[in-house]
């Protein structure tokens, strides 16, 4: 299996970091990490690294695209979404950090304990580089 550093690199040039409303009122943001290419290889082998970091069963999607090729994709939201992003951190570029950082800031975890426990502890974090 590829490493967490070679997971970075792929979804830096390839990836999407982003959140989703969720809610019947849309009031929550759920983040979201997803990835999308032609080379069905490399999006499994992302798909293994973000099940093992994420804890969930990714599934790889292969919608067709313009071009007739398949392009396989998977998407990660909520807490597995946010341990790939935090995984992946020490490794990304200006840009794709201060995008998860703008994302886990607005995340608002409804449901689960463990996510509000994750969402304090960032905030402590946070906190803690402000001083």
């Amino acid at each position: 299996m590829k490493s967490i550093e070679w997971l970075a690199g792929i979804l830096e040039g390839e990836g999407t970091f982003s959140d989703v409303k969720s809610g019947s009122s849309g009031l929550y943001r759920t983040p979201l990490v997803a990835l999308g290419m032609t080379d069905q290889d490399v999006v499994q082998e992302a798909a293994k690294i973000c099940e093992v970091i994420g804890g969930r069963k990714i599934r790889v999607g292969r919608p067709l695209i313009k071009s007739g090729k398949i392009s396989y994709t998977i998407y990660l939201t909520g807490l597995p979404a946010v341990r790939v992003m935090l995984a992946v951190l020490p490794y990304l570029g200006f840009r794709s950090t201060a995008r998860i950082q703008a994302v886990l800031a607005a995340w608002n975890p409804k449901k689960y304990r463990q996510a509000v426990a994750l969402k304090m502890e960032l905030r402590e974090q946070q906190s803690s580089f402000e001083e």
